[in-house]
């Protein structure tokens, strides 16, 4: 029987007619592949025939009806790009700006940003987050930077992963990516790149790393200092 393709349900577990799982197991074989959209992800599920793994809702389904040792294992998930927050004075100069409700099974996000720009001159920090909140200890961070003449100095953070240096003047562009070391201790580590359009044309790496205390649900970017507000640019997060 030759493989298929199915790509009509918009959610994974339930048993409803849009549920991953209301497929009849009767009519499935090994290779069928079924495209999930939820909320803006596309999750990608191929079918074992001779799995017989535990159904968790997520990573393995198992049909409802005829399900034998047919599972479908997920194999790729996607968070779809969304057009990124953008920060402006209009919008209220904001001291740190939150992204929630990052999925369980995220392995990596990455932060970008553009034109960003803040009314002061403390360092960008990212700050991770779980069910408990977002976590300002027990960080390691580090980051340098060159100018177009000279190395530029350098700093250290224990209170988040230091994204960039910025000046009165300057505009940063960016990214930073996150990827998830360990999942037993929720250990993440971080690295990013980033560019300071102003009279130095200054380059920032930087790189850090962060155990949480229970799964990864939030990030943050925010101010060292607190207080200082971003009052210009973009800035958005992709997760897989």
């Amino acid at each position: 029987m030759a493989n298929k393709a199915y790509g009509s349900k918009t959610t994974l577990i339930g048993g409803g007619a849009t549920a991953l799982d209301s497929i009849d197991g009767a009519g499935l074989v090994d290779g069928d592949i079924a495209f999930v959209a939820v909320s803006g992800i596309l999750y990608v599920y191929r079918l074992n025939a001779t799995s017989g793994a535990t159904d968790d809702g997520l990573n393995v389904i198992a049909p409802d009806a005829n399900a034998g040792d047919k599972r479908w294992i997920l194999q790729l998930p996607h968070k779809t790009i969304t057009p990124g927050t953008t920060v402006t004075a209009s919008t209220g100069s904001p001291a740190y700006i939150d992204f929630t409700g990052i999925p369980s099974w995220v392995n990596r996000i990455t932060v970008m940003f553009s034109g960003l720009s803040t009314n002061g001159t403390s360092n960008l920090l990212v700050r991770l987050g779980d069910s408990g909140g977002i976590e300002t200890t027990s960080y390691i961070s580090g980051e340098g930077a060159i100018n177009t003449s000279a190395q530029a100095g350098g700093a250290s953070a224990t209170d988040g992963i230091l994204l960039a240096v910025p000046t009165a003047a300057g505009l940063i562009y960016g990214h930073m990516t996150l990827t998830l070391l360990d999942r037993t201790t929720n250990t993440w580590v971080a690295s990013g790149l980033a560019i300071r359009d102003d009279s130095t044309d200054t380059t920032i790496y930087t790189a850090g790393g962060k155990a949480l205390s229970a799964t990864l649900d939030r990030i943050r970017i925010t101010t060292q200092n607190g207080t200082d507000t971003f009052d210009a640019g973009t800035i958005n997060i992709l997760y897989e």
